[in-house]
């Protein structure tokens, strides 16, 4: 069943939103568990990703492409881009164990190169759900 609606141009935008559902669910538990004063910006960011996620895989299932829809995944791999910009040095130059450390980048790594791959995909932002 994967096999008819997953069409090789889909294949990065579907492992960018399976590793977004992975790395920002896991991440949504941290933040509840949590009880900081920066929770609430960490929770908008967490859910903001898990939403851009499902309705960017809703679109590649329903094939319900308009003109907002196709700017979806594009969306949130610039998000995820931008997101680990901001964040690497953070946790880099920040306090962290080294163990952290190298989990984040690892995170940071995989999202940019998917991302990339996503935006190189678009040519030039023309929908990939098409088809």
């Amino acid at each position: 069943m994967v096999r008819h609606f997953v069409r090789r141009k889909h294949t990065l935008g579907l492992a960018l939103i399976l590793w977004t559902f992975f790395a920002w669910s896991n991440r949504l538990k941290n933040i509840l568990g949590d009880q900081t004063e920066a929770q609430t910006m960490q929770l908008v960011i967490a859910l903001a990703f898990l939403l851009l996620a499902a309705s960017s895989l809703l679109v590649i299932l329903t094939k319900k492409v308009t003109g907002f829809t196709t700017w979806l995944l594009p969306a949130l791999a610039l998000f995820g881009i931008i997101r680990w910009l901001y964040r690497t040095p953070v946790v880099l130059f920040g306090g962290e164990s080294a163990a952290f450390k190298i989990v984040h980048v690892l995170l940071a790594i995989i999202t940019i190169v998917l991302s990339v791959g996503v935006l190189r995909q678009q040519k030039p932002w023309n929908s990939q759900y098409s088809n």
